[in-house]
């Protein structure tokens, strides 16, 4: 891989390997504790799963950085007579994209079960087909009796592992949705814990079921009640056949996304233009593909009194299925830019909007 060093490529695969579907999301904790914690001042978990590593937290002024650590899946909720499992949805796989793929069930051991997803409907199909309702797994079991020695009602499913190197510094893969994130922010706070900035606190969060609303980034906000929350999550890109022209330019390549929409604040998003101008760290400026996201950017800004905000995008094809891609030159543009974002601080930043126009200067602390 292009421009990582060989530790953090270590990492990023096994944690793009491993499985963490919302609400179980053991194995990809256990990895993060294991590749922060000798950066860390102290790692631990909340009641919710989430992932923290921290540092200066007492500092009055502490600085968010997040990716969530869980991925799409589905959950058993019946076994049939022959063996075969039906599911529901644990965020929003797509089922279009992933029907006849292999699968894995996660057990109440842990352990993994190979399956194959399939419609249940083989002809007329139409968007109505593709339904977590519609799709059976198949584990090879013989009937009911077998396939319960192996999994039970209320089991995970996730896509098996698949992780590829591919050309041009593009890696495909089983939910990049949101590892790449989660392993752009503990990137993050690794180079910031060689050189930890002064007077300012460093809080990485590894957020739980983002995929079932934001529920981990909501209890991280309100606990730890910093100045600054600074997600990151892979966003849809348009740079492929079939992608959706109307939505804003977003392409593999070109650098991370750094969005100007209602998830940013504006003082903070003029700041990291700043940086990125003048550290030449490539970014695109895009009004994502919505007003306000659907990510834990959105629920940071609501909570407690509100605290300064942004959402930092990694272009993805496919979203949601057994094969997105990404491209490593813009996680590594991200974390780039939010590293030298962040050893801008200073105690006394304030990102406040102002109460009186004012002349539009971008510049950082002194």
């Amino acid at each position: 891989m292009r421009n990582l060093p060989m530790n953090s490529e270590d990492f990023l695969e096994e944690l793009l390997l491993c499985a963490s579907p919302s609400g179980q999301e053991d194995e990809a904790r256990f990895l993060l504790k294991r590749h922060l914690s000798p950066f860390a001042e102290r790692f631990y978990t909340d009641i919710l799963g989430s992932s923290y590593a921290v540092l200066n937290e007492k500092a009055p002024f502490r600085v968010l950085i997040t990716g969530h650590q869980d991925e799409v899946a589905a959950q058993i909720v019946r076994i049939d007579e022959q063996g075969f499992l039906y599911c529901r949805n644990s965020g929003f796989p797509a089922w279009q994209r992933l029907a006849g793929c292999m699968m894995e069930v996660i057990n109440r051991r842990g352990e993994h079960i190979p399956a194959v997803v399939l419609n249940r409907e083989t002809e007329h199909l139409s968007d109505q087909s593709f339904q977590a309702g519609k799709m059976y797994l198949d584990i090879g079991a013989a009937d009911r009796a077998s396939a319960e020695k192996l999994v039970s009602v209320g089991d995970y499913i996730v896509s098996a592992p698949n992780f590829r190197r591919l050309a041009d510094g593009r890696i495909v893969s089983k939910a990049l949705d949101d590892k790449l994130g989660v392993y752009l922010a503990a990137e993050t706070f690794r180079r910031l814990a060689e050189h930890p900035p002064r007077g300012i606190g460093i809080c990485f969060v590894g957020a739980s079921q983002e995929e079932l609303g934001s529920r981990g980034a909501r209890s991280a906000a309100y606990a730890l009640n910093p100045a600054v929350a600074i997600a990151v999550d892979v966003s849809h890109a348009t740079d492929f056949p079939g992608a959706d022209r109307t939505r804003p330019e977003f392409v593999l390549g070109k650098g991370i996304g750094i969005y100007r929409n209602a998830n940013n604040t504006p003082a903070l998003l003029e700041r990291m233009l700043a940086v990125a101008e003048r550290k030449k760290i490539d970014f695109q400026l895009t009004p994502h593909y919505a007003a306000v996201s659907s990510t834990d950017a959105s629920v940071f800004q609501i909570t407690r009194g509100g605290m300064a905000c942004a959402l930092l995008g990694i272009p993805n094809r496919y979203m949601h299925s057994q094969a997105e891609m990404a491209d490593l030159h813009d996680v590594e543009s991200g974390i780039e830019l939010l590293t030298e974002t962040i050893r801008s601080f200073r105690p006394s930043d304030s990102f406040l909007p102002p109460l009186e126009k004012q002349k539009n200067t971008r510049s950082l602390s002194k």
